[in-house]
């Protein structure tokens, strides 16, 4: 059998912390042979008046097949221009995660404007990054277009109009939840291209949290051409932060984010 050389475990752990820490929303029916949760369906969403994003710093304790793995805290705060957010995400793996999952961080700003959200810078360093290498990129809106850094050499791309980053499409989604819409599909600019992603909801579930019981609405996302669907656990009484994720390969659970603390 070979073996596994480290850059193949670091680019498998890229891709399950990244999956689970971002909301990917997009719109599409259930993928067939996802597992169950018992949650009765979920009606639409009323329109009414929507609210106010509100800026949050939330932990999760993640564990792997039931083993902790680590951290990871994540924040949302306004920023200095209207209507401009920042975004920054902290990866602190435990001991011994850390032998193939460095400490890793991402930084991004953003614009909420009343027709959406839109990326417009973001940094990434360690395993937050393409191949473990920094990357950088920027929107520029006025030409359709995103340029950077990535693998160490310059890029530049075109990108359509409502186009997020893996940062982004998280305040895209808690925007539509807040404004009582059902999220429709979102493309996600990443690894140098736009890649489409579906998301459902599946219901509401009441969990154990250290902010106490909270009722929440589940949503599941798939990637078009991902294997495994990962469930999202979002606390309407909290503003729609997301308290738990899970991933499931092949129907079977194997990893999980948990919130340990959330500020205000």
């Amino acid at each position: 059998m070979p073996k596994t050389r480290p850059s193949q475990l670091r680019d498998r752990a890229t891709g399950t912390l990244l999956a689970l820490l971002l909301a990917l929303p997009a719109s599409g029916p259930a993928a067939a042979g996802q597992p169950e949760t018992g949650a009765a369906p979920a009606a639409a969403p009323g329109p009414h008046t929507a609210a106010p994003m509100q800026p949050y710093k939330v932990r999760y304790e993640a564990s792997f097949r039931g083993i902790p793995a680590g951290h990871a805290e994540q924040s949302f705060r306004r920023g200095t221009a209207p209507g401009e957010w920042v975004y920054d995400l902290h990866l602190l793996p435990n001991l011994l995660s850390r032998i193939v999952v460095p400490e890793s961080h991402a930084h991004a700003t953003m614009l909420l404007t009343p027709t959406g959200v839109q990326p417009l810078t973001l940094e990434a360093k360690g395993i937050l990054a393409a191949s473990n290498q920094d990357v950088t990129q920027h929107f520029d809106w006025s030409r359709d277009r995103v340029s950077g850094m990535r693998k160490g050499e310059p890029f530049e791309a075109s990108v359509s109009p409502g186009v997020q980053d893996y940062a982004s499409v998280q305040l895209a989604l808690i925007t539509e939840l807040l404004a009582g819409r059902t999220p429709g599909g979102f493309g996600v600019f990443e690894d140098g291209k736009t890649n489409d992603y579906r998301y459902w909801p599946e219901g509401r579930q009441t969990i154990t949290t250290p902010n106490g019981p909270l009722e929440c609405v589940v949503w599941a996302s798939q990637g078009k051409k991902s294997h495994f669907v990962i469930r999202y656990w979002y606390a309407p009484s909290l503003g729609y932060v997301p308290v738990q994720s899970i991933r499931y390969l092949n129907g079977n659970p194997d990893l999980t984010m948990k919130l340990e603390r959330l500020e205000r």
